[in-house]
């Protein structure tokens, strides 16, 4: 350890050296295109520099979707809002019943699609 250096500066080096950083281009949906953003870039930040880029993307792209999932089940199936217990069997049935409204709603959706 340099004792010149404090030691937050020491972490914040040895965390900088062990990351893997690199952009993403991706092209936005026409229902969310601007007049001037066409393209965006996307950094993405790994610490496991072992793996492959595309690999990482993937990975992301997963954790992206469960994302999703926690937002819409807080956002708009009211996952916190509904349940005012304070029983944790209660809380954990409420749970489950937003849940499964989310997986009504998305094998809904998929058979729309499927239609169409």
């Amino acid at each position: 350890m340099n004792k010149n250096i404090p030691q937050d500066t020491q972490n914040d080096n040895q965390i900088s050296k062990t990351i893997r950083r690199f952009f993403i281009r991706f092209h936005l949906s026409s229902a969310l295109k601007s007049a001037n953003a066409y393209k965006k870039y996307l950094c993405i930040i790994s610490t496991d520099t072992e793996l492959d880029e595309n690999e990482i993307i993937r990975i992301y792209g997963k954790r992206w979707d469960i994302e999703v999932f926690f937002k819409v089940c807080k956002s708009y199936l009211h996952l916190s809002k509904e349940c005012r217990s304070i029983s944790y069997d209660a809380m954990t049935a409420h749970t489950a019943v937003v849940f499964t409204r989310y997986m009504m709603l998305s094998v809904k959706k998929w058979m729309l699609f499927l239609l169409c």
